[in-house]
């Protein structure tokens, strides 16, 4: 019994070490296991947040061949809530944009052997300003949008069936959804870039092609704005020679005959400058530079923009319409004769508080009605211009972040900024002349808050309330006027007399004669034109005492006859 009872703790003595080294064993294994998962994830998560290398000496070459697949047309319906993938966006925490840049590679065309695009300084800082942004993930699993490195600013200088090629290759085109395009040149033959659902962000956009909410509208930077982004403050009081600038080789020609007729008219107050003209056939086609039509000398463009105070700006000729941003360069009021054009972060910017807008029919009294405009609405006008050109156009860092941040506030709104934030000046920009942008409340700062009582005292109200805006610890002013004017009493409307059997025989409408006399009125009104001017609105104008038994002698028309 002994000897049974020996054996049996023998054995059991066994299976407790068997178990207890299958057990090590097990644990090492899930060990070694757990800490080669982690050092993999280490290693993914380090090349993920690891930024894109810019590193124009290392950059991968791509082979695009015919058998790769081109991207599909634009398409002409998208919107942001049905080409974009919102669930992209705000992932892991981040309540704000997120952009990931594809790393730089060279696509080279199979049959030609050339470079698909070739990157230009201006795309490579684009990409700079991405990446140094703080919109910029280098994970693209937590990105919101992505940003191919393919360079197509301008659109004439790439081919466009091997272009679509390459943005097809991308690792995450997915039909161009969540993915943005910078194009800020379209091309001049028409050919519209087939990108899908992509974003697009370029200029040259009309009300036809733009996809309202979807694209955006991008001013197209001139590369001399370099050397002038210093200058316009220091010319924003100079006294201004010339009431308006025209550039003729920039508009187009159907509009030349128009612009000549107000310069004959108007010698003193347009200056137009045409190309200079040069018997040398050599420096003929090196020529790009300006002359004034009047006197044939060559001027400093687009310098010459400081002597304006306005500066037409119509439809150019070429798809590079970089001349509007030089005129805000150097503080010109642009006026704007395009009818049909989206203009610069328009969605944001209220271009009517820096720039006059004149429709395209009634460019023959520009002059007339610039004449007209006083010199508070001038200085006001170039002051904006001024402080929203250094805020948003002046490089292509400003202009870059800018669009960022308009495509944050559509897939953000909450965080969105207010249109009049967007156009409110700093501190150092405010006026006193315009009540619009002034604050509601007191701001919670040290100062004091001017409170003035006034009773029909309106110039030395406007002087007190300029001599105060200068001192540097004023908060606010409070202003209470005092009237003799008696407020008028509010009636409410009667009930109207209603009487569905009468009948209304005094309608001017219901009177044959008059009909045909009016007809007939119109035929002549229409032959001495030679064209018909009048439009058809859909409001009625009356006079104010239409009403009212007016004497005849008292009217200063009264052979109009009836109405």
């Amino acid at each position: 019994m002994k000897k049974l009872l020996a054996a049996i703790s023998h054995r059991s003595e066994r299976f407790q070490t068997s178990v207890s080294y299958i057990i090590i064993i097990v644990l090492v294994i899930c060990g070694v296991s757990i800490v080669h998962n982690l050092i993999n994830v280490q290693n993914e998560a380090g090349r993920s947040n690891n930024k894109v290398p810019l590193d124009l000496d290392h950059v991968r070459e791509i082979l695009l061949s015919n058998s790769n697949e081109e991207t599909r047309e634009r398409d002409a319906n998208c919107r942001l809530w049905d080409c974009v993938n919102l669930y992209k966006c705000g992932q892991k925490g981040h309540d704000r944009l997120t952009i990931y840049v594809y790393p730089l590679q060279e696509y080279v065309d199979e049959d030609s052997g050339k470079t698909v695009s070739i990157l230009t300084r201006e795309y490579y800082q684009i990409l700079e300003a991405v990446v140094r942004s703080r919109y910029y993930t280098p994970n693209p699993n937590e990105a919101c949008l992505f940003l191919p490195s393919i360079d197509v600013l301008n659109g004439n200088l790439v081919k466009p069936s091997a272009v679509e090629k390459a943005l097809a290759l991308q690792n995450y085109w997915d039909n161009g959804e969540n993915h943005i395009i910078f194009n800020m040149i379209p091309r001049t033959d028409g050919y519209v870039l087939k990108t899908d659902r992509a974003i697009i962000l370029g200029g040259g956009f009309d009300t036809w092609a733009y996809r309202n909410g979807f694209d955006l509208s991008l001013p197209i930077y001139s590369p001399t704005q370099q050397n002038i982004a210093d200058l316009s403050a220091k010319s924003t009081h100079l006294p201004r020679r010339n009431l308006l600038i025209v550039v003729l080789p920039n508009i187009y020609p159907k509009y030349h005959n128009q612009i000549h007729t107000l310069f004959v008219d108007n010698p003193n107050e347009v200056l137009m400058l045409d190309k200079c003209v040069t018997h040398t056939k050599e420096f003929s086609i090196k020529n790009t530079m300006h002359c004034n039509s009047s006197r044939g000398k060559s001027v400093d463009y687009p310098r010459v923009f400081e002597k304006g105070t306005f500066c037409l700006y119509c439809h150019s000729v070429n798809s590079d319409e970089s001349d509007l941003m030089e005129i805000l360069a150097y503080n010109c009021i642009p006026v704007i004769a395009v009818d049909n054009s989206v203009l610069p972060f328009e969605d944001v910017l209220d271009w009517s508080l820096f720039s006059l807008k004149i429709r395209e029919a009634e460019m023959h009294a520009l002059v007339k009605k610039l004449s007209t405009v006083s010199h508070t609405k001038i200085f006001e006008l170039q002051r904006q211009g001024r402080w929203v050109y250094h805020r948003y156009f002046k490089d292509l860092n400003a202009i870059t972040l800018t669009a960022l941040e308009i495509l944050e506030n559509r897939i953000f709104p909450h965080k969105a900024r207010s249109v009049m934030d967007w156009n409110k000046p700093d501190d150092n920009y405010r006026s006193t002349f315009n009540p619009l942008f002034l604050p509601i409340i007191s701001p919670k700062a040290q100062g004091f808050t001017a409170v003035i009582l006034t009773y029909d005292r309106v110039e030395s109200l406007f002087t007190l309330i300029q001599k105060l805006a200068l001192v540097p610890s004023l908060q606010s002013i409070l202003v209470f006027g005092i009237t003799k004017i008696k407020c008028h009493r509010i009636v409410t409307p009667r009930k109207k007399f209603k009487c569905p059997e009468c009948t209304n025989t005094e309608m001017l409408s219901a009177d044959l004669n008059h009909m045909r006399e009016r007809s007939a009125c119109i035929d002549r009104f229409a032959s001495i034109y030679g064209r018909m001017p009048l439009r058809s609105v859909e409001f009625r104008a009356d006079p104010v005492l239409f009403r009212d038994n007016f004497p005849e002698k008292l009217k200063r028309f009264n052979d109009v006859g009836n109405l």
